[in-house]
This record gives structure tokens, sequence and C-alpha cells, in this order.
């Protein structure tokens, strides 16, 4: 295989102060078959002047200057122009190390994978973190079935599940049709695009290599969403939730896919939320339910904090709740009924919210000798955080 050529696209928005570090860092590479495309979002500072100095000075950058549009649009513009045979994303306020493009160039060489993804730094103003992938160096083959290879490499992985590969665009290589496709397919999110392409990119590609070793150095300043109040960044979220939920929803992926969706989203909120609002109850979930099926009728059995968490989540989902607990009398809410009332509604399941397994244990018994089939019983607990 010939040296592949390679653009890096960057999207600029007012960063002078940290962009001579940011190109240099690119153009200094000692895999030197590059195709610098420097996209200046409508910046009012001298970040365009900056762009034209670097353009004059080096034949392989590109620059297109646009009215203000946000960093997904500038990063497609750039994937529209790119001539290279893979793509990269650098952010132009971070840097990269002076071998990370030959050591994943190297791996393109040696795997000929569609995707190639690598470790990171956080660079914060007092440390530095590494974050690496959570699964293994290694070639994946995703094959024709991406649910599958979902389900085995990353929820297999119970510690990070679908975040076992990050989702950062910046710290991974993509064959230019992968990301083309998949940009083009991800249209008004403008919170967390970096995970809808990732995804999207996931059920074009054929495979995926993984290099746990950190090359890219990510600024953490205080002028990102995760830093500053954002009113709209519930609705951000929520508008980020609908496009997973409806593409997994068109991959025909299975529940238990969508169940680390909603793990990862409400652990998401529940990160976010207090550091733009100011508030611990915005959302504040530990317990995932372990079962959704809009329309479906169920008995929640448990009135204590897991069968609240629960409760709060069957309703969001669409399905008829009949709410119960041992001790229903002694409950001051009007929403918990009998454990005898309960089962003689019409349901599809029974979900037990309860944590210890010695009860848990007696409420099955229990429920059994009152008819109840073992298979509509469902005791699963998962907490968002582990």
């Amino acid at each position: 295989m010939c040296d592949e050529k390679i653009s890096i696209v960057i999207p600029i928005y007012n960063t002078e102060q940290y962009l001579d570090k940011c190109v240099d860092s690119v153009l200094n590479q000692t895999y030197k078959n590059l195709e610098v495309i420097l996209v200046d979002d409508g910046s009012t500072d001298d970040s365009g002047k900056i762009c034209d100095y670097y353009a004059a000075k080096d034949e392989r950058v590109v620059i297109i200057h646009q009215r203000n549009q946000g960093n997904n649009v500038a990063r497609k513009n750039g994937v529209k122009i790119a001539n290279g045979d893979y793509v990269g994303f650098v952010d132009s306020d971070d840097w990269i190390e002076p071998d990370m493009y030959q050591c994943m160039v190297d791996n393109i060489k040696k795997n000929n994978a569609d995707i190639v993804s690598v470790g990171f730094y956080l660079e914060y103003s007092n440390k530095t973190e590494i974050y690496n992938d959570e699964i293994d160096s290694n070639l994946y083959k995703i094959g024709k079935d991406t649910n599958k290879f979902i389900e085995s490499v990353l929820l297999g992985n119970t510690k990070s599940r679908l975040y076992s590969i990050q989702w950062n665009l910046v710290t991974k290589l993509f064959k230019r049709n992968v990301i083309s496709v998949s940009q083009e397919k991800v249209n008004g999110v403008f919170y967390g695009e970096d995970m809808a392409v990732t995804f999207e990119s996931y059920y074009l590609a054929e495979s995926i290599s993984v290099i746990n070793k950190p090359y890219y150095h990510y600024r953490q300043c205080n002028h990102s969403i995760t830093h500053k109040k954002d009113v709209m960044l519930l609705s951000k979220l929520n508008e980020m939730y609908a496009y997973m939920k409806k593409l997994f929803e068109s991959k025909n992926a299975g529940c238990l896919i969508q169940q680390e969706l909603d793990r990862y989203f409400i652990r998401t909120i529940n990160d976010v939320m207090p550091k733009v609002t100011g508030s611990e109850e915005i959302y504040n979930i530990k317990y995932l339910l372990p079962y959704k099926d809009k329309g479906k009728k169920i008995v929640l059995y448990g009135a204590g904090r897991i069968g609240k968490d629960f409760y709060k989540q069957v309703i969001n989902a669409g399905m008829t709740c009949y709410w119960t607990d041992s001790n229903w009398k002694k409950i001051d809410n009007s929403c918990i009924i009998s454990v005898e009332e309960a089962l003689k509604k019409e349901f599809d399941k029974i979900v037990i919210a309860i944590k210890n397994e010695e009860i848990v244990q007696n409420v099955c018994n229990e429920l059994k000798n009152k008819g109840v089939p073992e298979s509509k019983i469902i005791w699963d607990i998962q907490t968002i955080y582990d």
C-alpha cells in the first residue's frame, strides 16, 4: 500500500491565542503527505488572518472563510473539499503529538481498517490526564452486523459500554467515504454530534483499529459547553437522544443497546445539568429501568428509591404502570396500590424494584404462588454509575 494522503480538517472560531500551536503541531508531523483544511467559521478576531498566513507559508494548507455556522457545519464543509484517502479532525485550541498520523498510517497499512482510533490527553491548567479506549489495542471486524459488534465488543466491556471506544472525532482517522456519508446523515444535532457521527460511521465501516496510546492533547477550557451555563442544554440533549434512539431503531438494534443509550444519557444529564444550572435535582436518577417497551403494561413492585427511579422512567417510556408495594398502606402516595389489586390488572411484565436478593427471592416465590409465570418476572438492578 502506498502512502495514503491524509486530509486534516480544523474548524476555527475565535481561537487566535491557540491557533499557532494547533496548526504547527499538524504541519510539523513526521508524516508529510497531508492536506490541512482550515475552516474559518466567521471568526471576529485575528484567526482568519492567521489562516491566510499559513496558506501562504505552506502549500498543503487550504482555507475556507465562511459565515459563522457552527462547528459541525464547518467540519462538513471541510470534508466536502477534502482530497485525502482518510480524513481526520483537530480542534483549533488543541494540539497533537509529532508522530500521531505516522502511527495511524502505519496501522492503516498493516490492517487496512476503515477507522483508526487513538488515545488522548486531557490538558487542564494544573494537571494532565490520560484517556485511552477501554478495549484492547486490536483490529475489530465490524462486518455487516454492526449491532453484534456494538453488543459483543462495546457492551461486552461492562465498565464503559457504549463509549468503550471514545466518540471523539479528533482522535480518529476515517476513510473519506465513511466520514462524508456519516456526516451528511447527521443534521439538526448541535450538542454531542461526535457521538452521532461515530455511530453512523460504525454502521458503514467494515473494521476499526484501536491503538491504546495517547497522541491528541485536548485542552480543557472554561468556554466549553460543559463549563458554562446554557439554558438550552436540556433541549439539546433531548435532540441528541432522539437522534440516537431513531438511529438505533432504524438499524433494528436490540433492547440491550437501547438500554445502554438510556443509561448514558441519564448519566450525562446527572453530570452536566448541575454544572450549568446550579441544581442537583434536575433528573436525579441512579437506577436504570431494566425493561422498556412502549405501550406495554407493567406491575412495578417496590416503592423505595429504586421504585421511584423506575417509576419516572416507566412513565417517560409511555408504558402503563401499576405500582405496588407490600407496605403500600404505610406509603403516602396515591399511585401505589395493594399487591392483590395490582395482580388483578392485565399486565405484560412484573418489574421488581428491590435490591436485597433474599427479599427478592421471597417476592418471586410469593408471586409464583399467586399464579404469576416466572417468565413475566423481571429483576435486574443496574446503576447509572458503577
